[in-house]
């Protein structure tokens, strides 16, 4: 089953910022997972995601709030660090109690991974959160562009979402 979250944040990137004070935020997702990078094949291996944005592009939608994060990468423990070549899309939907980390390449992207935990119904990506820990949703077998090659996760054990300040 593919998980099509990233396609109710998108509803979010025609919405008007958030009033507020602006700050950066880091975004994160970690996940123990197997899949492979860049042509090279991991198991067990800690997968982070990490994308930066000011808090006054975060987004409001239908399930939650969005920011994109110029410049997200992602680590592999034992293979590498890689830009993501698409845009990336950090997502906190209350209605679905989940944060994910999104490809918006194709008509409606698609969520990398997804962290489950009821804590995300109050959170709205303004703020520093976490870490919170929850059960993953990965789209296994599909790719996801870096610029060293393709991300592809298979399966994942429990996954965490943190936002830090600097």
């Amino acid at each position: 089953m593919r998980v099509l979250l990233a396609a109710a944040a998108l509803a979010g990137l025609v919405s008007l910022p958030l009033a507020g004070h602006a700050e950066l935020i880091t975004y994160t997702e970690s996940v123990v997972a197997s899949g492979s990078l860049a042509g090279r094949p991991f198991t067990n291996a800690v997968v982070t995601i990490t994308g930066s944005a000011d808090t006054s592009q975060v987004e409001p939608s239908f399930a939650g709030y969005a920011v994109l994060t110029p410049g997200a990468r992602v680590t592999v423990a034992g293979v590498g660090t890689f830009i993501f070549n698409d845009p990336i899309q950090f997502f906190v939907s209350p209605m679905f109690d989940v944060a994910s980390v999104s490809d918006l390449t194709g008509p409606l992207g698609l969520d990398i991974v997804d962290t489950q935990n009821s804590l995300f119904e109050t959170y709205s990506l303004i703020t520093a959160f976490g870490p919170v820990t929850g059960p993953p949703v990965v789209n296994a077998g599909d790719p996801f562009s870096t610029s060293g090659g393709a991300l592809i996760l298979n399966s994942a054990g429990d996954s965490t979402f943190t936002a830090t300040e600097p």
